[in-house]
């Protein structure tokens, strides 16, 4: 019990700069994402050509091999198209809203883009959490072992535990 009294200040030092630490780690490593989708109202009605021209310079402009980030959906008979967006950040959900908006354009086709937008963030909070946690517990770890190495005499109380003996004074 004496150990505990006399370093949980270290311990408590050490638990909170390294939980510090997996705070800001676990905010670079899992930011805020989010699944987005916007229905695009068109002026005519869009033919089956032009749906698979879009999706083909969806695919070439804003979706890579590893990643299938955007898609597009259109049902037959219908002035509408929706654009998803999967497990985005914000300015990249801004990156390729401006890139579709510049693909149905060089189409020629006119449009409105305010009907209907779903922001779904996506939950990152267990990760999160986990992370915090686990940097607390080896901050912790960290701290106790700091302290068990420190056997320097620091106080009359030192002096009584360890020695056994009463001081005459202090400096």
């Amino acid at each position: 019990m004496y150990f505990l009294k006399r370093n949980w200040m270290d311990i408590l030092v050490f638990a909170l700069i390294v939980g510090s630490a997996g705070t800001f780690i676990s905010a670079l490593v899992f930011p805020q994402t989010f699944d987005y989708e916007e229905f695009y109202l068109l002026d005519n009605e869009l033919s089956a050509e032009q749906y698979s021209n879009i999706s083909i310079q969806v695919n070439e402009m804003i979706n890579n091999d590893e990643t299938r980030l955007a898609e597009t959906v259109h049902r037959e008979g219908s002035n509408t198209i929706e654009l998803k967006i999967n497990d985005a950040n914000k300015g990249t959900i801004e990156g390729v809203k401006t890139e579709f908006d510049e693909i149905l354009s060089t189409m020629g086709l006119s449009f409105t883009d305010d009907n209907g937008t779903q922001w779904n963030p996506i939950n990152n909070f267990l990760p999160k959490v986990v992370t915090i946690i686990i940097s607390i517990l080896i901050g912790t770890i960290i701290g106790v072992v700091y302290a068990l190495g420190n056997r320097r005499v620091m106080s009359d109380e030192d002096v009584k535990h360890y020695l056994g003996q009463k001081t005459l004074g202090t400096f």
